[in-house]
């Protein structure tokens, strides 16, 4: 296991950091918010970081709370891949240089909301409760596929880039909810095979994927309700072989894909009810 000696010499603002390790409050660096620039004043190296979130060592354990960081610019690949995390990870409104690696990994919560990352790497993440990215900007794929989590995937407001791909790729997924209110996501949502206990709430939703699957859910498993209203959807949104306990949920989306189907639900059971869909080029049921 890493000490703190190996690390140094430290960098000011993990001085700062240290100092106020046993507070358990928020330790924001600077005015707390993403930093967009390189910001020597906040800087955070990925194995300080790593170091910290594992438990640190005798003298520098963290608070009970678990690491609690805003503002920081951080350095390097914060690598956790099958690590266990006994406590709360929150790097709120951080802005990270390279992919964090979560992947097989068994952690308790995450809170990476307001953050800016080129990434998520989280394939077979195994969490307790729920992973926030609410408001996050993320350019690359977020990876989730066949992760476990006890409690909710928030992506509200989030920002995900990743065109030609599936910029959400949460296929396999064992969630509570997926709630994407108002997500902008550039490029496909991949939830094939996903079981959720209560809902998939899209509501405001913008995905783009022109001439493409939008939306992949064949087989999702869903113990509530799908709601899509007033989502925008350019791409072709897939359900087949759905199983909704609930609603099906498409008041006032707007659902283009002039080359194909634009929605299709064939072999789709709903248990609940199906209102009408809003704008659609093509419709197959």
């Amino acid at each position: 296991m890493t000490r703190l000696d190996a690390l140094r010499p430290l960098l000011p603002a993990e001085e700062e950091v240290l100092s106020r390790l046993l507070s358990g409050s928020l330790d924001r660096l600077g005015d707390g918010t993403p930093p967009t620039s390189d910001d020597a004043a906040r800087a955070i190296r990925a194995p300080f970081l790593r170091f910290l979130i594992l438990g640190g060592d005798e003298g520098h354990r963290p608070h009970e709370k678990g690491v609690r960081l805003s503002g920081a610019w951080i350095q390097g690949i914060l690598d956790l891949e099958a690590c266990r995390v006994p406590r709360d990870i929150g790097l709120k409104d951080c802005r990270f240089d390279a992919v964090p690696v979560f992947t097989s990994a068994v952690i308790d919560r995450a809170f990476l909301d307001g953050s800016s990352l080129p990434g998520l790497q989280a394939e077979r993440l195994d969490v307790r409760g729920g992973l926030y990215l609410r408001g996050v900007r993320v350019d690359g794929e977020i990876r989730l596929t066949d992760a476990g989590l006890g409690g909710n995937l928030v992506c509200d407001g989030a920002v995900i880039k990743s065109l030609g791909s599936f910029a959400l790729n949460a296929e396999g997924i064992e969630v509570r909810n997926v709630l994407a209110r108002g997500t902008d996501v550039r490029g496909g949502i991949n939830l094939r095979g996903a079981r959720l206990v209560a809902d998939f709430d899209g509501t405001g939703a913008k995905v783009f994927q022109p001439d493409d699957v939008a939306i992949a859910a064949e087989a999702i498993d869903v113990g509530g309700s799908v709601l899509l209203r007033s989502a925008t959807v350019d791409g072709e949104v897939r359900l087949l072989g759905a199983s909704i306990a609930g609603d099906l949920n498409c008041t006032s989306m707007g659902i283009a894909n002039p080359s194909d189907d634009a929605l299709q639900l064939s072999r789709a059971e709903i248990g609940g009810i199906l209102p009408a869909a809003g704008r659609q080029d093509r419709r197959s049921a």
